[in-house]
């Protein structure tokens, strides 16, 4: 088993360096291997990604930028490389230090003033077709367990569209987003351009507190929400966002793994008490954000 293990490694490693050979033209024998695909090459720091389904539009953005990672063209100057039925992008690496990123990253990273045509999405229809789709799911795959309360968070879903009802979507700002936080950790990651999305700031800013509460066990200081420019239509957007249960539903793209959803079970009374607490200090900026009945009860 050992054996083999070390014949995929190299195997591996082979793939990437002909690929760096050829389409890049480097010379992979005074390349200097960090870790997992992060080289150093002639006083460079690189990162070689596959990639699947990127924004080619939110990506080109990122290249205004000198902290954003470069994307480096191929000899065809070509900026995705096709090889082995595969994508790749290489990038450079423009910062010197690493480091776990902080909400304050994720301020900075949303106040870059980005504009892009496209649709806006309705979270409410949105999320409305999600929990139609879900409940279709349950019952067609007869995965109705009793064990896990499906009813209580399909009902916090449903407070969340309803919170959102009457968003003006015309007055949310738009700019780069990251969708989920799971593998966003460090400013590496933050800063590849390849784990960019366009959409709504406080899809962001929401998804983050969500992850350092669900799967690092950690709070923001909230009064922090209000050093951010964010007008009534945004700061309900995020309200609406914390309040929908993306950790419940995601544990679908996981085989409904029980362990994470008892995790999950046992933190979700005091994260509804967390979101209480951050709807009344945003009220402190706009008095007239509405306040939810049950969460208040």
């Amino acid at each position: 088993m050992y054996r083999l293990l070390l014949i995929a490694y190299f195997k591996i490693g082979d793939i990437l360096k002909k690929l760096l050979q050829y389409y890049y033209n480097f010379n992979t024998d005074i390349l200097i291997k960090r870790k997992n695909n992060i080289f150093e090459y002639k006083n460079n720091i690189y990162l070689i990604d596959k990639i699947n389904k990127i924004d080619i539009n939110i990506i080109k953005e990122t290249q205004k930028y000198n902290f954003f990672f470069k994307i480096v063209p191929n000899r065809y100057n070509l900026n995705i490389t096709e090889y082995n039925k595969e994508k790749y992008v290489l990038l450079r690496i423009e910062i010197k230090n690493n480091r776990v990123i902080c909400l304050n990253d994720i301020f900075f990273i949303s106040s870059l003033n980005i504009i892009i045509n496209i649709e806006k999405n309705n979270y409410n229809e949105l999320w409305k077709r999600k929990i139609d789709y879900f409940e279709d799911y349950l019952l067609y795959n007869n995965k109705l367990n009793e064990d896990i309360n499906w009813n209580y968070y399909i009902g916090i879903a449903e407070n969340a569209i309803n919170y959102c009802k009457n968003i003006n979507y015309n007055e949310i700002k738009y700019g780069i987003v990251y969708n989920r936080f799971y593998n966003i950790k460090t400013l590496y990651d933050l800063l590849n351009p390849i784990n960019t999305q366009y959409g709504p700031v406080a899809n962001s800013i929401s998804e983050y507190i969500k992850y350092l509460f669900f799967c690092e066990g950690k709070e923001i200081n909230i009064l922090d929400l209000l050093k951010i420019n964010l007008s009534f239509m945004d700061y309900k957007l995020l309200i609406s966002r914390l309040l929908f249960p993306t950790y419940f539903f995601d544990i679908f793209k996981d085989n409904l793994n029980y362990n994470k959803y008892k995790i999950i079970e046992s933190k979700t009374n005091n994260y509804i008490k967390y979101v209480k607490r951050i709807i009344m200090t945003i009220k402190k900026r706009h008095n007239n954000m509405p306040l939810i009945e049950w969460i208040n009860n």
